[in-house]
């Protein structure tokens, strides 16, 4: 894997995150999709396991730094913890799917990121849910948490079938041409 690309890579989607995520937001909902999951569900799709796993905790920790959560005295918080366990069920999931899908396929970005998208956001309202019992997190309601995030899941689909293609074509910079090649003669291409 060329970790400078990568590096660059991850560096590119925090910035999507951090700065274009609120420009696609619809409504007042808060329904926004999710750069980074994208990033996860790619580097899950073509990394080997450990790597992904790694990289989908770094990108969670992130996350965590970037979604900051509302307390009751108030104010905003960033928790460590609830995006990077989210991110890590994530690429998990993705890890197990895909010997059972055809990776280049766009269809697949979007199936995997809207399935990886609704994984971690479970994960994340669960743990979000938990520490509002004993902390000052303050969470709204863990049903109404659920259905935006189901919101963003979907939203996050639809983005991962536009932005798959552009990150399947940078694939072999990251070091995946060997994986891609394999996937493309397994299906008889050339």
């Amino acid at each position: 894997m060329n970790w400078a690309i990568l590096a660059l890579l991850c560096w590119l989607f925090l910035g999507l995150e951090a700065g274009f995520r609120d420009a696609l937001q619809v409504g007042a909902l808060g329904v926004a999709p999710s750069f980074v999951l994208i990033l996860v569900v790619f580097i899950s799709l073509w990394a080997k396991p450990a790597q992904a796993l790694g990289i989908a905790l770094a990108m969670g920790f992130f996350m965590d730094l970037l979604r900051l959560v509302p307390t009751s005295a108030g104010e905003n918080a960033a928790i460590v913890g609830p995006w990077t366990l989210g991110c890590l069920v994530a690429a998990y999931t993705v890890l197990n799917f895909r010997a059972m899908v055809f990776r280049r396929n766009p269809l697949t970005m979007a199936f995997l990121c809207t399935l990886g998208s609704t994984v971690a956001s479970v994960m994340v309202v669960a743990v979000l849910t938990l520490r509002s019992f004993y902390d000052v997190v303050q969470i709204s309601s863990a049903s109404r948490e659920l259905w935006l995030n189901l919101g963003c899941a979907l939203y996050t689909g639809v983005v991962g079938l536009v932005v798959g293609p552009a990150l399947n074509s940078i694939g072999p910079w990251l070091g995946f041409r060997k994986q891609m090649q394999s996937a493309s003669a397994w299906r008889g291409r050339p």
